[in-house]
Parts: C-alpha cells; structure tokens; sequence
C-alpha cells in the first residue's frame, strides 16, 4: 500500500523534532509566565506598604491637630492673673511645643520619605524586570512563528518535478 504524501513519511522524524522542540518553548514560556505572577504579588505587596505607610502618616497628623488644639485651648484657659506668669513662660511653652511638633514630624516624615524612596526604588526594578521579560516573550514568540513557518511553507512544499 502506497501513502499519498511519500514526503510526509520521509520527514516524519523531522517533524517530531520540532514538535518537541515548541513543546520545550511553551513550557519555558509558561514557566517566565508564573515568574509574573510572582512579580505581580511583589507590587502588590509594595502597594499595601504604601497604603500603610500612608494610614501612619495620617495617624500623626491627626495626633499633631489634637496637640494643636490642645496647646491653643491651654493659652485660651489661662487667666489674667496668670497672664504675668504666662507671659514670663510663654516662650518657653511655645519654644518646647514647637519642638516637639517639628520632633513628631520630621522623625516620623524622614522615615515615610524613605520607605517611599525604597518602594520607587523597587517599583521600578520591577517594571525594568517586567519589559525585558516582555520583551524576551516577544522574541521568543518570532521565533516560533518563523519556525511555524518554515515548518509550514518550507518542508512540505510541493516539490516540483
């Protein structure tokens, strides 16, 4: 019995080759595909850590309103007859809660501004990570195509006689 295509037979084995070797490309394909996944956790978890740090900062200006309104409601209390007092003090009182206030703010914003730096830092490491792999995708993805290719036009052409 006589094949119709004697071609076919003869680059059967050929054939098997490249389909193990696109087996092999999809599986590493898929294999870059869950280091995205992984990559995809990583800024979700700077996200929530931004978020957080962002809930911290609004705790301390909170905290930082009440201390206001607390130091203004002091001055306010005070009497005349402590005015004397209050006026020999006053400096001192507003010298410390300034300080305090400029303390609270500038220790707790030095370290969001440096959590902040760090986040960036990684966001776009992530995203240089992310368009190189993407890229590498695409390069992968020509060349499977021009294998499809070949494999299509180029070994099962009709030979002419």
């Amino acid at each position: 019995m006589k094949f119709y295509c004697d071609n076919c037979v003869k680059h059967a084995d050929g054939f098997k080759g490249l389909l193990q070797m696109l087996n092999e490309k999809f599986e590493s394909i898929d294999s870059r595909l869950k280091t995205f996944d992984f990559i995809d956790i990583g800024i979700k978890n700077l996200q929530l850590r931004l978020e957080s740090s962002d809930e911290n900062l609004k705790q301390l200006e909170k905290l930082d309103d009440k201390l206001n309104q607390s130091i203004n409601s002091l001055k306010n209390n005070i009497t005349k007859s402590w005015s004397d007092v209050v006026k020999s003090n006053s400096k001192i009182v507003d010298y410390e809660a300034a300080s305090l206030r400029n303390m609270i703010s500038t220790s707790f914003s030095d370290v969001v501004k440096k959590d902040l730096d760090v986040v960036s830092k990684e966001v776009i490491s992530v995203r240089r990570t992310i368009e190189v792999a993407n890229e590498v995708k695409a390069r992968e993805n020509n060349i499977v195509g021009y294998a499809l290719w070949l494999l299509i036009y180029g070994l099962f052409a009709p030979t002419r006689p």
